[in-house]
């Protein structure tokens, strides 16, 4: 399954959090024995959704064809990941925005509607730029260029 397509939609979805895509879970988990280590060492969620705090929210898996016959390996690796107290959430295809919303108990509501034209209120003309050319004698390389004063 290309995860891609989910990843943008998770963004789209939850514009108030951070997701992160193929995230070793070494990241998110410890453990203090070998063994226990082990159980996880090599494992990689596929998404990681956390807060504007940086906590985690959710750990999101996609199921595709590969996961065929593997439902004991997924199941294994859910339980692990909610002993560590994390939500797991799994998806067979890339979810509609109505279901991601649902998992993650948000209204629709409460999302703020992004506009994607641009607010030309606060946009200044472009005549007012001023282009400083490297030859400029009024610029020394050791100067920033809010030192520079210009002559009006």
């Amino acid at each position: 399954m290309n995860e891609q397509p989910t990843f943008m939609k998770l963004k789209e979805a939850l514009p108030e959090h951070i997701i992160l895509a193929q995230v070793a879970f070494s990241a998110f988990m410890t453990a203090q024995g070998y063994a226990t280590r082990n159980l996880f060492n090599r494992k990689v969620a596929d998404f990681v959704v956390l807060d504007k705090a940086f906590n985690i929210v959710a750990i999101v898996e996609l199921d595709d064809s590969s996961h065929k016959g593997k439902e004991d390996l997924d199941a294994e690796r859910d339980a692990l990941i909610q002993e560590a107290g994390f939500k797991v959430i799994r998806y067979k295809r890339t979810p509609e925005l109505a279901q991601i919303h649902s998992d993650f108990n948000i209204a629709s509501s409460s999302l703020a509607q992004v506009s994607i034209e641009p607010d030309l209120t606060n946009t200044k003309l472009v005549a007012d730029a001023i282009i400083i050319e490297r030859d400029d004698p009024c610029v020394q390389p050791t100067q920033h260029i809010d030192e520079v004063k210009l002559n009006s």
